[in-house]
């Protein structure tokens, strides 16, 4: 098996990871337009593939766009998009993971609750 690559344990893949690649700090990624095309068939597939290699360990991912969504919207809206665009299933442990960085603020909202997510 070659190692790094999707067929090995995501406990493996993140011990793999050269020391000094990726983020020393955790990081929050604030995704505007979360809800669009863009993010749906190609930044929420990659920030999947990120979390789930280890490149981005402890990341928050705060989806920001004009649809009135909870977060448990914005997850069902973001397992909806992978499932769609993905090549391979996505691992129901994987996807918890995934799902647990995951919130959303609407922009209705205002900059407050954007500030306090």
């Amino acid at each position: 098996m070659r190692r790094g690559f999707a067929t090995d344990r995501p406990s493996d893949i993140v011990a793999k990871i050269p020391q000094g690649v990726g983020p020393r700090f955790p990081q929050v990624v604030v995704l505007f337009g979360a809800t669009g095309d863009l993010a749906r068939r190609k930044l929420l597939p990659g920030l999947y593939h990120l979390a789930t290699a280890g490149f981005i360990p402890g990341c928050r991912i705060v989806g920001v766009s004009l649809d009135a969504l909870d977060a448990e919207g914005f997850r069902a809206h973001a397992r909806k998009a992978l499932d769609e665009s993905l090549t391979r299933k996505v691992n129901d442990t994987d996807w918890n993971a995934f799902a647990g960085s995951l919130d959303y603020v609407s922009l209705s909202e205002g900059a407050l609750a954007l500030r306090a997510a």
